[in-house]
């Protein structure tokens, strides 16, 4: 298992130094500090990279893909849930804003629909060769520590809706071995969808960037609560951070 645990964290080094991360450190400072302001103590917020996908019909590797998601079973198993630690009340991000997307199953998927649940929600697209893959393999870790929570929602929305339809995340879904009736994966129009990340979870998300890094989006996961409340943001490529989520999550399933 820790070997597997090595080779996530090594993988999220490479990403991290293959990517350039300038334009995103400035859109996230502008964007996110609403949170993290009201997490007083909490960490500073960690640097993220930006995105660069490959050629349209590129794809993942699967067995390289699979073998991501293997090694976060073992972190998840390192990470652990472990006892809930008592501490200051998780901070109020404030209520999202109503959204209506659609998820990979054709069902729409909105803040009323996950009202209730406890869910965590990450910005991804298929054709991310950056960081995606961690932060899948983050979300796989989440879910197998929590698999006996079914108040748990794993939601990852796609920042390349014009590509990204229902049929092609049901395929990445399909590609990843995600079947956990759990997920879901959601697109939506570019504008509902750049509202949600930028008005709704205080995330950055470009997507007029040079040919090169067209994309540009936050590495970080967003705890939201059963009223739809933020109550916490987190790099998906810290495990320190991921530590946390994993214990503050704990705490609103209580």
């Amino acid at each position: 298992m820790g070997d597997n645990v090595s080779n996530v964290r090594r993988l999220a080094r490479r990403s991290r130094a293959a990517n350039s991360d300038s334009s995103l450190r400035c859109l996230e400072a502008q964007r996110e500090k609403p949170v993290e302001r009201q997490a007083a103590g909490s960490p500073a917020p960690s640097r993220a990279g930006s995105f660069t996908p490959p050629p349209p019909g590129a794809g993942f590797k699967g067995v390289a893909t699979l073998s991501v998601l293997a090694a976060a079973g073992a972190l998840a198993l390192a990470i652990g849930r472990g006892p809930v630690v008592r501490s200051a009340p998780l901070p109020d991000g404030g209520i999202l804003p109503e959204f209506a997307l659609t998820d990979h199953l054709g069902q729409p998927l909105t803040r009323e629909s996950l009202r209730g649940s406890v869910w965590v929600a990450s910005f991804i697209f298929t054709r991310c060769a950056g960081q995606c893959p961690v932060m899948m393999a983050q979300m796989a870790a989440v879910a197998r520590a929590f698999a006996g929570e079914p108040q748990l929602r794993l939601v990852a929305i796609t920042v390349d809706p014009a590509h990204d339809t229902p049929e092609i995340l049901a395929a990445y879904a399909g590609r990843l071995g995600i079947a956990d009736g759990r997920w879901r994966l959601a697109t939506g129009s570019p504008e509902a969808i750049a509202a949600l990340a930028r008005e709704g979870f205080t995330l950055g998300i470009s997507n007029g960037g040079p040919p090169e890094e067209p994309i540009t989006h936050s590495v970080r996961f967003v705890l939201v609560d059963q009223a739809g409340r933020i109550r916490g943001s987190y790099d998906a490529t810290d495990t320190p951070a991921m530590r946390r989520l994993h214990q503050d999550a704990q705490r609103l399933l209580r």
